[in-house]
Order: C-alpha cells, then sequence, then structure tokens
C-alpha cells in the first residue's frame, strides 16, 4: 500500500509540506479537538453590541407556548416521520413535506413510482427523496389539498425573538471566523494554480495520489467544523458528541466548502484549485456532478454565508440521525433560522430553495456513504492517515498493526461487539 507520508508519490511534492500536516498532525485525535480550550465564548460574546455577555442555550426549549399551542406537541411527519413544524395543506408535516407538496402538486400526473409495483414505497427519513410519486401518494393519502392553509407555528412573543436572533447571530458569528470558503474570501485569491495528477499511471495509482492530495485540506476542515460545533455550544448536554460529529460531518463539510466546488474543480482555503478530472477520481462521476449540483443550487439561490452558517447547525443537530437528545437543539437552531429570515425579502422563497438544498445534501450524504466512504475504509485501512480523518469516517486501522492489535486486546469484550469497545474511548 501507499503510505500518505511518502511524498514522491505526488505530483505537487511541495503540498505535504505546507501548514495543514504541521497545524493538524495526525496524533491529533476527535477527543483531543474537541476538548481544546479554543477563544472563549465569553471572550466572543463581549466583542457584541451587548454590555453583558451572552450565553448561548441549545439544550433548553425556548418556547413553552406559542399563541395556539406548544411547538412540541406537534410530534413527527404524517408523511416522512421527522419532527413536524406545522398543520400544512391540512396535514402536520414538517418544512421539508410541504415544501415538496407545493412544488409538485401542478405536475403531479407525471410523477411515476421507480418500482412500478402494486404496493406502495415505504417514505421515511432515510428514504424519503427517492419515490417521490410515492412521497406525493402518501400526502393525498392524509388529506393534503391545496385548498387548506399553511399554519405558521411560529408566533412568539419580542423577548422570544430577540433571543432567537441572537442565537443566530452567536452561530454566524463563530462561523465567519471559522469559514474560509466564504464570498469575501474567494475575492482575494487571484489566478490559481491548478493541481493536477499525471496522467502516465496507473488508474489506481492517480486515484491515491488525488486522495494524497485533498485528505490535508479535508482534515483541515473537519477540524475547523468541530471548532465551529464546540464553541457555539450546539451539543451541549449531548450524551455523545463524537456520534454526532461522525454522523453529520460529511454534510456539515460540503456545505463548508461548497462556494470553493465548480465545473473546473475545488478550490482549496490556501486559493489552489484542484480540478475537476481530480475530483472524479476521488469521489466518482455521480457524486462529483451533485456536489458542483450543490454549489451552483447554493450560487443561484443567493444563500449568504449567514445563511450557509445556519444550515451547518441545523444539520448537525437534526434528530432524524438517531439523537432523540437533540430536539430542543433543533427546535431552537430551527426557530432562530426562520426568526433572521424575517428580515429578508422573498423570504418564503428562500425557505423553499434552502428545504430543497438540504434535502439535495441529504442525497449526496447518502451517496458518499454507500460509495466513497465504503471504499475508504477498504482501501485507506493502511495508510498513514490523520487520526482525526480516520475517526471520523470510521477508518479502521489495518490488523497487522501491532499498537492497534495491543489496544484491541485490551479492551475488546469477548461477548460485544468489538467496535464498540474503540468507540467506547472517544465518548466525552
Amino acid at each position: 500500500m501507499y503510505p500518505f507520508s511518502d511524498k514522491k508519490r505526488i505530483t505537487h511534492q511541495e503540498y505535504q509540506q505546507n501548514v495543514y500536516y504541521d497545524e493538524f498532525p495526525s496524533s491529533r485525535s476527535l477527543d483531543s479537538r474537541w476538548s481544546d480550550s479554543g477563544e472563549s465564548q465569553e471572550s466572543i460574546a463581549s466583542s457584541s453590541s451587548s454590555t453583558a455577555p451572552f450565553r448561548p442555550t441549545f439544550s433548553a426549549r425556548i418556547i413553552e407556548k406559542t399563541v395556539k399551542k406548544k411547538i412540541l406537541n406537534l410530534g413527527l411527519c404524517l408523511i416522512c416521520e421527522v419532527d413536524a413544524t406545522g398543520i400544512n395543506y391540512g396535514v402536520k408535516t414538517c418544512e421539508g413535506c410541504k415544501k415538496f407538496f407545493h412544488r409538485n402538486h401542478p405536475n403531479s400526473l407525471k410523477l411515476r413510482c421507480k418500482k412500478r409495483s402494486k404496493t406502495k414505497c415505504s417514505i421515511n427519513p432515510t428514504n424519503r427523496t427517492e419515490c417521490q410519486a410515492c412521497r406525493f401518494q402518501k400526502c393525498l393519502d392524509y388529506g393534503m389539498t391545496m385548498d387548506k392553509p399553511v399554519d405558521d407555528v411560529l408566533k412568539m412573543t419580542r423577548e422570544q425573538k430577540i433571543l432567537f436572533m441572537k442565537l443566530a447571530h452567536w452561530i454566524i458569528e463563530v462561523h465567519m471566523r471559522e469559514c474560509v470558503l466564504t464570498e469575501t474570501g474567494l475575492e482575494k485569491f487571484g489566478e490559481s494554480e491548478m493541481i493536477k495528477i499525471a496522467h502516465d499511471m496507473h488508474p489506481v495509482d492517480r486515484r491515491f495520489d488525488a486522495w494524497t492530495i485533498i485528505i490535508p485540506e479535508m482534515n483541515r476542515e473537519i477540524s475547523s467544523i468541530i471548532s465551529f460545533v464546540r464553541d457555539t455550544r450546539l451539543l451541549e448536554d449531548c450524551q455523545n458528541p463524537p456520534e454526532v460529529l461522525k454522523t453529520t460531518m460529511f454534510q456539515a463539510f460540503c456545505l463548508r466548502v461548497a462556494r470553493g466546488l465548480s465545473p473546473k474543480g475545488w478550490m482549496f482555503s490556501d486559493g489552489r484549485t484542484l480540478d475537476s478530472e481530480c475530483l472524479e477520481l476521488i469521489f466518482g462521476d455521480d457524486l462529483t456532478r451533485d456536489l458542483v449540483k450543490l454549489s451552483n443550487l447554493i450560487k443561484l439561490n443567493f444563500v449568504t454565508d449567514e445563511d450557509l452558517g445556519m444550515m451547518i447547525a441545523q444539520v448537525v443537530v437534526h434528530p432524524r440521525n438517531g439523537f432523540k437528545d437533540l430536539e430542543f437543539h433543533y427546535e431552537n437552531v430551527f426557530n432562530a433560522f426562520r426568526v433572521k429570515m424575517r428580515k429578508r425579502e422573498h423570504e418564503k422563497a428562500m425557505m423553499t430553495a434552502i428545504s430543497e438544498i438540504l434535502e439535495h445534501l441529504e442525497k449526496i450524504d447518502k451517496i458518499f456513504k454507500a460509495t466513497t466512504c465504503r471504499w475508504m475504509r477498504d482501501q485507506l485501512a493502511d495508510e498513514d492517515l490523520p487520526q482525526l480523518f480516520r475517526e471520523i469516517f470510521v477508518i479502521p486501522k489495518s490488523p497487522m498493526d501491532s499498537d492497534y492489535s495491543s489496544f484491541q486486546q485490551e479492551n475488546i469484550d469477548p461477548n460485544a461487539n468489538p467496535v464498540d469497545a474503540d468507540l467506547e474511548k472517544l465518548k466525552l
């Protein structure tokens, strides 16, 4: 196998001599990155216009009551079984299913089930984007109709609105501090140096070379996302933050780097661009096209850097990933985003666009986990990877590794799942 510390294998030999391996060495684990004491939250808060430091809280419910109902009494969306946000078109649904029904109603007769079977496709949080026909039919079965109004549950007091705006500003401030690939940041880069892979190599070697180039950049972004989540306190009182980060990291990563993606390739945070051919070597043709489409959707719908920060927060704390202790976190982030959006023109159109982007992001995440992530676990196990990168994507060490073998002997319960012993080390 090809160790990633072997500088002779890459086209740009100086690449691995840059700051990333020095700043985020392979010895830095997920546990150590999470517990790092970066800039204190109080010092960030003191830079705002308020005289008293603002301490965000995401783990406690902010809105106890609305004018008509308690928000958390809504339960799950009847269509796709994620958290409902209102009574929309006569049925209790989430924001995504509300927009889906509105978007597809005019062309509903053109929808066709992919399976073409007598039994309807199951619609749940993990596959709700796969069959539009069965999802739309389920909407009709539950009684959704355009004749019935959309019920906005976000009726709140002035004090609650102020608190949600503070939460939104907190998230945005930390995001803008951590993220390099912003609109302003991209404007600072001039003519970009294009990173390419030599063609006179075996295809397998070319793919490994491409991974050699991209892993330090991905590791840097992952470390920065962890700092963002830690400093915003998004996972306050969460039982297992490392597991949440592993599950949601690729979606957060895609949103962070989306502005740097284009048909030409992916612009790194140092201004260099990895060409599109290299991206296809890494992610495959289909996933690369979907990543570029994500970038285009963000640009065409005028999604701001502030919006991206809120979207990343929303992705990280979404309870549909099985982390039920994040329900209050998600409710508060969602409401903060909605309150912030009310100051924008064409608020409803923007929320529809953002909902579509997040649905497309779910599709990307599913493809990544089913294809690229599996390849990484099979092919990169023997490589000299940054420890943080290895832990986030759950890439096992080679059984031949002596340190790992001794670790297994010390920690594995013969009656338990071997993986559980390894994950136990990451709990905070």
